[in-house]
């Protein structure tokens, strides 16, 4: 799997199969989650409040400064815009930005705020962008000339982040360095105009805001955007409109935002009640006692589930606890915080990934080579499908077992990273050998929590 391919469905829903490839056997990502802001009470799509300049505050769906045009108003605009999303009912990982598209005066402002859910994203404009993605095929495996002058957040191979891409980078003309950082002077943001070749934000660890400032002199247009490391699976849109035209208002925005996140909770809450009673159709149709998932996904759904369930479980002593990993997932137990922060940003402004974080521990690890993700199950367009996962030409293939081995509730036990794709599945194994309740947690997905219950 190629991070520099054009993402297909299923890969862009499990987005962080291009981490891991990127890292090698023993990396993935994650990093840990700061504050959460709901949004209706039960979704965020990013903080309410942003800052856009010294004196003048944003919030969404609130207090906002006037702006100039249809609406009668005068003034610049501020915008928010979410780049992934939190769900306080059940955890997702989503592959987006709430909302996609919106449309602003010149002189506006659009503050894309990080919602950290463990996949990593970058909010990124420019020519080459604009150029590439019209030519982006679902189908085809290669990118456009264009998008693949633009260095993915992460390798092929092992080693360690792009800085090109992890870092901010903002370039008049000429194409970003493939694989170092951009100059110091390059890392000075300035307005965008639309003529920039690579208009970076770099990584966007959690609450982390690229505000973006479309310039006076800004000729009227689209102008797209996308993340590095999801590439045409995870894109947006911002249409410039003449000062005398209508744009959005920032309402309007933040509505269409919310609108977006909770379509998409609704497509996944019939996934999350079947996660929890053990079942995942086709591929796991039957709930049987010691038998647990570790994620859910739904076909064309733009956001998979960070669970496990049915949780917590409960066993006895000597019996075995067999995960069905669904998406890219680590099963831990035992580790410390530090396992937990598996990208981040040094001091002087370079990121990197935490190889201990994804290397097996305790026992078996996923065997190489990890699988190809299918495009059985994936994120998509902002309209999602409801419906499951399916296969063709017969019932999906038995899940490959990974023998963890026993654990007696001391020291680090640790699946590792596995990469496990419909419709060939992946199983990792525990025997439990003494009594007590043990937590655990995916290192990839902060909000992935469960608990064996042995007695």
């Amino acid at each position: 799997m190629k991070s520099r391919k054009l993402v297909t469905t299923s890969a862009a829903i499990f987005a962080l199969a291009l981490i891991a490839a990127s890292c090698g056997k023993d990396k993935s990502p994650d990093t840990t989650v700061a504050a959460e802001t709901s949004i209706a009470a039960e979704t965020t799509v990013a903080p309410a409040e942003t800052t856009v300049a010294p004196e003048t505050t944003a919030a969404a769906g609130a207090e906002t400064t006037a702006v100039a045009g249809a609406s009668g108003t005068t003034g610049p605009q501020s915008y928010s815009v979410g780049v992934d999303a939190k769900n306080d009912t059940f955890p997702i990982a989503a592959v987006a930005y709430y909302p996609a598209d919106l449309t602003v005066h010149p002189g506006d402002t659009v503050d894309f705020t990080s919602v950290f859910s463990g996949e990593p994203h970058t909010v990124t404009f420019g020519t080459l962008v604009d150029q590439g993605l019209p030519k982006a095929k679902p189908n085809d495996p290669e990118e456009p000339a264009e998008l693949k002058k633009i260095p993915p957040l992460l390798p092929d191979g092992p080693g360690d982040a792009i800085q090109a891409s992890a870092q901010p980078c903002f370039l008049a003309t000429g194409d970003p360095p493939p694989l170092d950082a951009c100059t110091a002077d390059q890392h000075t943001q300035p307005e965008f105009d639309g003529t920039q070749t690579y208009y970076n934000s770099g990584f966007l660890a959690d609450g982390d805001k690229f505000s973006v400032k479309f310039a006076d002199a800004i000729a009227p247009g689209t102008y797209s955007f996308f993340c590095t490391l999801h590439r045409a699976g995870m894109t947006g849109k911002v249409t410039v409109v003449a000062a005398d035209a209508k744009a959005d208002t920032p309402d309007e925005v933040t509505t269409r935002g919310q609108d977006q996140l909770k379509q998409l909770i609704t497509t996944l809450q019939p996934i999350d009640d079947a996660l929890n009673k053990g079942l995942f159709p086709p591929f796991v149709a039957e709930a049987k006692p010691g038998s647990l998932l570790a994620g859910a996904g739904a076909e064309n759904v733009s956001a998979t589930i960070s669970a496990f369930g049915p949780d917590p479980a409960d066993i006895k002593v000597g019996e075995t606890v067999t995960w069905t990993v669904v998406g890219p997932h680590t099963i831990t137990f035992g580790g410390d915080e530090s396992l937990r922060t598996f990208i981040t940003k040094a001091p002087d402004g370079a990121v990197h990934v935490n190889p201990a974080s994804f290397a097996p521990a305790g026992g078996a690890g996923q065997p190489a080579p990890p699988p190809e993700p299918s495009t059985t199950v994936g994120a998509a367009p902002a309209t999602e499908a409801a419906a499951p996962p399916t296969t063709t030409g017969g019932p999906p293939p038995a899940p490959i077992d990974i023998d963890g081995g026993s654990y007696d509730g001391t020291g680090l036990k640790n699946s590792g990273i596995v990469l496990s794709f419909p419709p060939q599945l992946f199983n990792y194994k525990v025997t439990f050998t003494k009594a007590g309740s043990y937590p655990y947690v995916c290192l990839i997905h902060p909000d992935m929590k469960g608990t064996i219950n042995v007695a």
